[in-house]
Formats: structure tokens, sequence, C-alpha cells
């Protein structure tokens, strides 16, 4: 436990734990009958789920841990081209679930039940780092990811050159996220074990933050899923969460005191902050129907000052038709 409390990666990965978590739920709670957020969710859960058989490699150094990570981690790209279709308002059809599914659970089963995957794994860290040989299996893992991978890409990037507006925002910050730490977990964990070299594979479970990072930018900044201030609400469970657990992980008594007491200091001031945003959003819709029903009332008037300007013209014309056929018969 000691040791676990100075593992910066462990922490790390522990916080993109609870942000995949909180997020992924969070964003499926909001509008649940939504497709792009019932799949984001599921994302955020599977993610947060292969997160942690990473940390609990720092927990437990067991091999299972390992190839849990590796089996459990083939359905996050899945799940990256189902969120990538919903984004961009492409269909997703039971032939294209079957196939980034199919193989995952394949490469799930193959991981965890044998070593066609991983033969032999020793000295292992936090996220999944370890010193061991892979399977004959690892080049058909490290294709199907990349595969993967290559085609979130493409569907973001040739959707953001054809989308305009809002849209082409939120693309955006999904592509740059999404971009960089894919190219990160497949040079690190799918790359480098082809050659033997296992030693960065934790890298994968920590730069998932950068993507998490550019999906609430997204929120904040384009409103994708259709939410904004309910950031202020994700960060504070975020950090709650996370201080409530390290305690546990602190080596003595004085340090494990020092942290409640921390949790608890936060917790005030995260709860008033919770309900500062609630009080803005509420007072922000109520201004907004203000200025909704102003401007019907603004459109209504509009509306009759018009139709009174053309019956007062028509009248007007007409008055003048008559003059006109007045003098006419008069001139006669």
């Amino acid at each position: 436990m000691p040791a676990l409390s100075l593992n910066i990666f462990a922490i790390l990965i522990l916080i993109s734990t609870i942000f995949s978590l909180f997020l992924g739920l969070l964003v499926f709670s909001k509008d649940p009958k939504k497709q792009l957020n019932r799949i984001f969710g599921a994302f955020g859960i599977i993610t947060a789920v292969w997160n942690f058989t990473n940390f609990m490699s720092a927990i437990e150094p067991e091999a299972i841990w390992v190839k849990l990570a590796y089996g459990i981690g083939a359905f996050v790209p899945a799940f990256g081209v189902f969120w990538s279709l919903a984004l961009c308002n492409k269909k997703l059809t039971k032939l294209k679930v079957f196939i980034y599914l199919a193989p995952a659970a394949i490469l799930l089963f193959v991981s965890i039940a044998g070593d066609l995957l991983i033969k032999n794994a020793e000295n292992i860290s936090a996220g999944g780092s370890f010193k061991g040989v892979m399977g004959p299996a690892m080049p058909f893992m490290s294709a199907y990811y990349l595969f993967a991978a290559g085609t979130i890409i493409y569907i973001l990037a040739s959707s953001y050159l054809k989308a305009e507006g809002n849209l082409r925002k939120q693309i955006l910050y999904i592509l740059l996220g999404g971009g960089i730490w894919s190219t990160f977990t497949a040079i690190t964990s799918f790359i480098l074990p082809l050659f033997g070299i296992t030693a960065f594979a934790s890298l994968d479970s920590v730069t998932v933050i950068i993507l998490l990072i550019f999906t609430t930018l997204g929120i904040a900044r384009s409103s994708l899923f259709g939410i904004k201030v309910v950031l202020t609400e994700i960060l504070v469970g975020i950090m709650g969460t996370i201080l409530l657990v390290v305690p546990f992980f602190m080596p003595n008594t004085g340090l494990k005191i020092l942290m409640a007491l921390i949790f608890i200091f936060f917790s005030f001031i995260g709860y008033i902050l919770v309900q500062y945003a609630r009080k803005e959003e509420k007072m922000k819709e109520m201004l907004e129907q203000k200025v909704n029903k102003n401007t019907e009332e603004l459109s209504l008037n509009k509306e009759e000052l018009e139709k009174f300007y053309r019956l007062t013209i028509g009248r007007e014309v007409r008055m003048a038709e008559l003059k006109e056929k007045i003098k006419e018969l008069g001139g006669k």
C-alpha cells in the first residue's frame, strides 16, 4: 500500500477510471433516449472497467489483470466506432455492431482462457506495464485495434470536412482527443509489444485523460450531448470521489486524517459550487424564457401592426378610387 501512494501512474489511472465512469453515467442520465448519449454512456462505462483492471495491476501485480486489461480493452475501440458514427449522424447497423463486437468478444476469451495473447508476464506495475512474452494472437489483436482506430479517425475526419457550425466544433474536439489517445495506445500497447517492448503499456490508460479532457471541452464550448453547466457537477463529483478514496492508500494515520479533513472541506465548497451552478442555470433558463416571451409578443405586435397597416392602406386606396369615380360622374 505505501508503494501505491507514491505511484503517480496508479493515481492518474484511478482518476481516469472515476472520470470515465462519472462522465459516461452523467451524459447517459441527461438524455437516455438519445442514441448518442446511450452509446457514450456505454463507452464511458467500458473505458472505466478497462482502466480499473489497469489500476488493479498496481494493487495485485498478477498476470490475470494484464490479460483482463487487454481483453476488455478490445471493446473500447469498438464502442469508439459506434460513438463516432452516432456523433457524425451516420447509421449504426446490426452488421457494423457485429463486425466490431464479435472480434472483441473472441479476443477477450482468448486473452483470459490461455496463453495465446500473453504467454508470460512478470514485473507487472500500474497500467499493465510488464516484462514478458506475447502470444501468437497478439498480431491479430494489434491489427484489430489499428483497424478500429483507423475507422474512428476516418469517420471523424471525413465528417469534419463536410460538417458546419456547432457540429463541426464538436467533431473537432473528439477528433483531437481521440487522435492523440489512439496514437499513444497504438504505439505503446500494440505496435511496440510486437517487438517485445512492453514497458510503456501503462501510457494507454493514462493518456485516456486527454480524450476525456477534450470531451469535457466539447461539452463546455460546443454544447456536446446538449449539456453545459453540468461540468461543475462532473468535476466536483470526480474530485470528491478521489479525495474519499485516497485516504485508504495513505501510509500512516496522520496523512489519512489530513486527507479526510481535506475531503470534508472540499465537500462543503463543492456543495456550494454545485448549488451556485444550479441557481445560475435556473436564472439563465428564466431569462431565456422571458426573452422568448418578449420575442413572441413583439412578433404578435408586428403582425397586428402589419394587419392594421394593410387595412389602412387598403381603405385609403378604396377612398381614392371612390373620389376618382365621383369626379368622373361629376364631370359627366
